[in-house]
């Protein structure tokens, strides 16, 4: 059974369905080498002047002894996106 493909904002903004991760992350900055020597398994990490900055699951972080800012969660927004038509113009 196919549903019909969504082309209104509002119809997709309320398809959508929250989905809480239950681990905890952690952004840590550290020098720019580092997170290949460790093998770490970042989320995300991006580059900056005082080093890399990387988005670790707690457990990652505390397992290579990385300084620990405040513990956050991660949300995704959930939706059927077979069903956004490719007609309409977002």
């Amino acid at each position: 059974m196919t549903s019909e493909p969504i082309s209104s904002m509002s119809e997709l903004l309320s398809s959508m369905e929250p989905e809480l991760d239950l681990d905890k992350y952690v952004y840590c900055t550290v020098p720019a080498e580092l997170p290949r020597r460790l093998g770490t398994k970042a989320t995300c990490s991006f580059r900056e002047s005082e080093g890399e900055t990387l988005i670790l699951r707690s457990a990652e972080a505390e397992k290579h002894h990385l300084a620990l800012q405040k513990d956050h969660s991660s949300r995704t927004l959930q939706f059927g996106s077979d069903r956004i038509s490719s007609r309409h113009r977002w």
